[in-house]
């Protein structure tokens, strides 16, 4: 589904649709996510590890395969196990996806789970006064919107056909709380959401949005509140490095958790965490790059050049490089990385350079629901162009400034999270590349499915660097399912291998060639199409698997003999396909939004992008001590891959177009 179809006409009015005051009225009519049919996973696991194993290591995984599926054996005892709990819980996978996939993670979440996104160019400020400016303007929106999900209201609708809306509601007042041996997600009641957090220049501030009669504050109002803050935080005032206590967030997860519970044993620092747990969303005013920016860029005067949202250069690729580094983990402790609160759901950082974006904290929500709330934003945001003018702050509810009360203990702390965080971004490398070639429009033209002839691309480009088939991992939205996430689309597969196998063969035409990409992007469709319906074989095997697990566990606790895990799981090529050597993913949205995420392997690639009508638009990422990655190389590889398989597309004849 294309999300920005759901929202607005092209006079970006928005639409609202009445839920009856129940936002989840209508998750009971939603199916269940199924339990594929267990022939069919295995055969479908068969196909995708097939690219990537020799003729005897296939031998022997499917030799393993049979053994499962033998009548009577692991497989049916599993697969009926694995029915039983769907027929109890509205999503067999739920809980054991979010465990495993996000609560369960115990290392820090900023670079190695959370997402970036990047708001189009003419949202870029180029001084504090415009900073704030979108700052208010954010705020405004977030609790509208936050307003309407209470009311039972999805701002566009649900679309033409029903999806989950279970993780809305976490959408606001809400945070990721650090535990052993897992973390928790909290959801405050939205009574409790009437306020935001501002950051700035490492400090806390709790900014009441709505007055004692319960009306939201209006964008003036909220202007000059967020100029008094900024005025009331100086550089000057900034907390020494051992009290930015926002870097513990930044932490390996085991040890925020020990810090935390320290830190909630003070009245005042429990009262602050709770101020920043239960708050709308944080906003984080950031220090701007003294290269980037412009004389006069700290001016909190309202610029006399007018409309706010049509004054800036153009963007270029190392810009928006700098700001998916900004964004994710703040450059550097020197720099914006105290500025933060990572374990929040929604982050907006402002600053007076080019940063204009939001960061997201992964565990509960997934790309495919945030962009409802970034399409609102920015919707909003066109609609309220006209500079803002502040008010008068006499009858305004005053702000707070957070209290810390921090010892020895907690302040060393807080410098060795320091200290780990500038490690690992200085390990990170980024690329951006807007490819302007072509877009959508032009593939569109060729009946070809847009997500399908990008993936097929970055395989060619990936097997021209590096001379062999990357375990691939693509999401793909459940969410026609009640409490439905994602799945995975494995767009590496036998027909990618044909393709990019006859593009190195000189004997080939490119009749051929093709012929043989035409089948490679219309499989990718299929199994796009598959993995939404709930028939994409990964997250069926991870049920099996964590079952088989489960019966061992009981086993040795009650003391009796424990059956072996299948080997199908123990099968070196199951523990390949786990190790995720390219992460992609694509979000669809009506603006030029960017996004951005870490590799998940640490010598492989994250790869994301966004399809327009006429560019697309990518950021990639690895890690610079792995020897075998090379950031560039794959940029440049894409770029020419792209290039070589729209070639291609002359030699489709009218008659077999898909």
């Amino acid at each position: 589904l294309s999300l920005s179809l759901l929202f607005f006409s092209h006079s970006h009015s928005v639409s609202v649709y009445l839920l009856g005051g129940d936002l989840l009225r209508d998750q009971d009519r939603l199916p269940k996510l199924p339990v594929p049919d267990l022939q069919q996973t295995l055969s479908k696991y068969l196909a995708s590890v097939t690219p990537h194993l020799t003729a005897e290591q296939l031998q022997v995984t499917g030799a393993a395969v049979k053994t499962f599926l033998e009548p009577g054996g692991d497989g049916e005892r599993l697969q009926r196990k694995l029915k039983d709990r769907a027929e109890k819980l509205d999503n067999w996978l739920t809980e054991w996806w979010t465990d495993l996939a996000y609560l369960s993670y115990r290392e820090p979440i900023l670079i190695n789970s959370s997402v970036a996104v990047l708001y189009p160019e003419e949202k870029v400020p180029h001084t504090l006064n415009e900073a704030l400016q979108y700052a208010a303007k954010f705020i405004v929106s977030s609790a509208i919107y936050a307003e309407m999900l209470a009311e039972g209201k999805l701002p566009g609708g649900p679309g033409k056909v029903p999806l989950c809306l279970k993780q809305f509601p976490s959408f606001f007042a809400s945070c990721r709380v650090p535990d052993t041996p897992a973390d928790r997600f909290v959801v405050h009641p939205y009574s409790r959401a009437r306020h935001v957090i501002i950051v700035h220049n490492s400090q806390f501030f709790k900014l009441p949005v709505y007055h004692s009669n319960g009306r939201l504050l209006s964008l003036s109002e909220v202007m000059a509140q967020l100029i008094a803050i900024v005025e009331a935080s100086p550089t000057d005032t900034a907390p020494n490095m051992d009290e930015c206590v926002g870097l513990l967030s930044s932490e390996h997860r085991d040890v925020w958790a020990q810090l935390y519970q320290k830190l909630r044993q003070d009245g005042d620092n429990s009262e602050s965490i709770d101020a920043i747990e239960s708050a709308l969303t944080v906003i984080c005013v950031d220090k701007p790059d003294q290269s980037l920016v412009r004389e006069g860029y700290d001016t909190l005067e309202q610029s006399s050049e007018g409309d706010v949202t049509h004054m800036f250069d153009k963007m270029t690729d190392k810009d928006y490089e700098f700001v998916c580094h900004r964004t994710l983990h703040g450059t550097s402790t020197a720099d914006n990385s105290t500025n933060r609160w990572y374990d929040k759901l929604f982050q907006v950082c402002v600053s007076p350079d080019m940063g204009c974006s939001c960061l997201m904290e992964h565990s509960n929500i997934d790309g495919a629901s945030s962009i409802y709330l970034t399409i609102f934003n920015l919707a909003f945001l066109e609609k309220h162009r006209a500079p803002i003018l502040p008010c008068t702050r006499a009858s305004l509810p005053p702000f707070q400034r957070l209290k810390w009360n921090l010892d020895s203990e907690v302040k060393s702390a807080i410098l060795k999270a320091g200290e780990r965080l500038n490690a690992d971004i200085s390990r990170m490398q980024l690329r951006c590349l807007g490819f302007s070639d072509f877009g959508k429009n032009a593939l569109k033209a060729k009946r070809l499915s847009t997500d399908g002839f990008v993936q097929t691309a970055i395989q060619l480009a990936f097997r021209r660097l590096h001379h062999c088939n990357p375990v691939t991992y693509e999401s793909v939205s459940t969410r026609l399912f009640r409490e439905g996430r994602t799945d995975t689309i494995r767009s590496c597969t036998v027909a990618t291998d044909s393709f990019v196998t006859a593009m190195e063969d000189t004997t080939r035409t490119d009749q051929e060639r093709c012929q043989l990409f035409v089948s490679a992007v219309s499989n990718h469709a299929k199994l796009a199409a598959e993995g939404s319906q709930g028939q994409a074989f990964d997250r069926h095997m991870l049920g099996l698997r964590v079952l088989a697990m489960e019966e061992i566990a009981a086993a040795q606790a009650s003391g009796t003999p424990a059956t072996a895990v299948p080997a199908v799981f123990q099968d070196p090529a199951y523990g390949k396909m786990q190790h995720i050597v390219l992460s992609t993913s694509q979000v669809i949205c009506k603006y030029d939004t960017r996004f951005a995420f870490g590799a998940v392997a640490p010598d492989g690639y994250g790869v994301a992008y966004h399809v327009s009508d006429e560019h697309i638009d990518f950021t990639m990422s690895c890690y610079g001590d792995c020897p075998t990655t090379d950031i560039d190389a794959l940029c440049r590889m894409i770029q020419s891959s792209l290039n070589d398989c729209h070639t291609l597309l002359q030699h489709i004849p009218v008659k077999s177009q898909l």
